[in-house]
């Protein structure tokens, strides 16, 4: 009797921890309920946006507006026409991006706003699928909801700009370079290059965001397997390929947008801030000191725990590379936009995604 009422009991039990394993359990409806909120904030936060886009923003529904324009009085021609001159100086993937919704909808910053929305989804996946990649299950809920609640990337989220489109792309990209095994895969190899491609043609300084972990990932590659370098050179070649489609015949004009944004008339706006202050400013004003305060104390409590789990883990090595997937993903971008003259902290929006992941794993080592 006793037997059998143990086995009444532990049934539902095992049968729960079955599904549990299937789906995912409470984890995978967390996180599904998160991006359903988040997507929903989204929407609202846009339909009832009436705000000036501002500087760049009515900049980049001007040119979109050129482009429908173009398309619409003398064809696919007039369209490229209009793309490789009168928009020659940035990037083209965000104002083509704009121009389905901008010509369903009407020109305003609540239909620019849709592609954020889009992204919103696909940002907070990835950023969580990293996290997993990275460090295990357990970080991947608390990723998720740290890079939907960061504020630099919330306020990006809010803005026409291509901030927001290139952190998406960059989440993606870094993903994607995961997936490759250390460039034991081509097919992931050949979408790596494609993301790196993209995200080129997002905005001229993509590869600050991801050339740490490109470099690092590759290095290994090439140290454990010496024939890895084909696929290297097919992701790269893809990259360099895409890229090329816009950069060769506009050539000129980007090195002039880039002059510039590094020692010209854009400068002028520039803090010149030293790099610790600029970092401490960051923290302050787009990052937030409740997770600033969150991070210098799980970091406190988790870096034992971590030397300790270095030490242990079977193949040092590859755990400190994981970490440094993420620094270089993060400290490249701060260093180098901290020491630039414009230091524009939205600059940094792409690399959010690593200190999300990087705070997440922090929490989960307290134990």
């Amino acid at each position: 009797m006793t037997e059998a009422l143990s086995t009444l009991i532990e049934s539902p039990r095992h049968a729960l921890d079955r599904w549990k394993h299937r789906t995912g359990g409470s984890q995978d409806w967390a996180a599904i309920a998160l991006v359903v909120v988040i997507v929903g904030l989204a929407t609202w936060w846009a339909v009832r946006e009436r705000a000036f886009p501002g500087w760049d923003g009515a900049g980049y529904l001007d040119r979109t507006w050129s482009l429908r324009h173009a398309l619409q009085t003398d064809g696919v021609r007039g369209f490229f026409d209009d793309l490789f001159s009168v928009q020659a100086k940035r990037a083209p993937l965000y104002t083509v991006v704009l121009l389905p919704f901008l010509s369903l909808f009407r020109v305003s910053t609540a239909s620019a706003l849709v592609v954020n929305i889009i992204c919103w989804p696909v940002l907070v996946w990835v950023t969580g699928a990293i996290a997993t990649e990275l460090f295990g299950r357990r970080t991947r809920l608390l990723a998720m909801v740290a890079i939907a609640t960061l504020p630099l990337v919330v306020g990006g989220s809010r803005t026409v700009s291509q901030e927001f489109l290139m952190t998406t792309i960059a989440a993606i990209t870094v993903w994607l370079l995961l997936c490759t095994r250390h460039f034991a895969d081509r097919r992931m190899s050949v979408l790596l290059g494609v993301m790196l491609g993209v995200g080129t043609l997002t905005k001229v300084n993509f590869g600050l965001y991801v050339v740490g972990p490109v470099l690092l990932i590759a290095a290994v590659a090439v140290g454990e397997q010496r024939h890895r370098i084909a696929n290297i050179a097919c992701a790269v070649g893809v990259g360099v390929g895409l890229a090329a489609l816009w950069y060769v015949p506009n050539a000129g004009p980007t090195l002039e947008y880039l002059r510039n944004n590094v020692s010209g008339s854009a400068a002028t706006v520039g803090t010149g801030l030293p790099l610790s202050k600029f970092a401490f400013e960051l923290f302050n004003d787009s990052i937030g000191w409740p997770f600033t305060v969150v991070g210098l104390v799980a970091t406190g409590f988790a870096v034992p725990v971590m030397v300790r789990w270095l030490r242990g883990h079977p193949r040092p090595s590859r755990a400190v590379e994981r970490l440094l997937v993420l620094l270089s993903w993060g400290l490249i971008p701060l260093v180098v936009v901290g020491v630039g003259q414009l230091q524009t902290q939205r600059y940094l929006t792409a690399a959010m995604p690593a200190g999300a992941i990087l705070l997440a794993a922090l929490v989960v080592r307290i134990r």
